[in-house]
This record gives C-alpha cells, structure tokens and sequence, in this order.
C-alpha cells in the first residue's frame, strides 16, 4: 500500500480524547511505519517544554487543508480553527 503521507509533510491528525473528541490538530510527520506514522505536534507541549510527539494509525490523518474562503449560509456544516484544532460545528 503506498503511501499519501511523507517525512516532513504538515497534516492534520484527528483525536478520540475526551473533550477533543473528532477535532483535528496539525502536526509534522516525522517517521513512517506501515499504517503507521510518528507525529509531532506544533501546539501541544510536554511538560520538559518539547513538542509532543506521536505514532497515529494512518486512518486518523489526512492532508492539511489550502486556505478557503468561502461565503456561508445558516445551516451549513462547517469545521473551524478554534481552541488550537479544527472542530465540526
């Protein structure tokens, strides 16, 4: 299976954490395995102050997203950066 993803690609990884639950926070690829890919994050920091780092299961990534603009109207489904991740609202 190859790969979408590659070393040094900026993505967006979806957490299953209470209280983060479906919200998606960018991160830095920074190892490959089979289905497998090691991420360190731009927000979040461990407590010695360095970044924190991850291996996610591939089904949790996907690309990050080009700037849209778009105009919205009452009722749409949106994702919106708030909080330091991408949330449905």
């Amino acid at each position: 299976m190859e790969s979408l993803t590659n070393v040094r690609d900026i993505v967006e990884v979806m957490s299953r954490e209470d209280g983060f639950k479906d919200s998606y926070f960018a991160s830095l690829v920074v190892e490959i395995s089979f289905e497998r890919c090691r991420v360190r994050y731009g927000t979040f920091i461990q407590e010695d102050g360095s970044p924190l780092s991850e291996v996610v299961s591939f089904r949790k990534v996907q690309p990050y997203p080009p700037p849209m603009v778009m105009e919205l109207v009452r009722g749409d489904i949106v994702v919106a950066w708030y909080n330091e991740g991408w949330w449905m609202g």
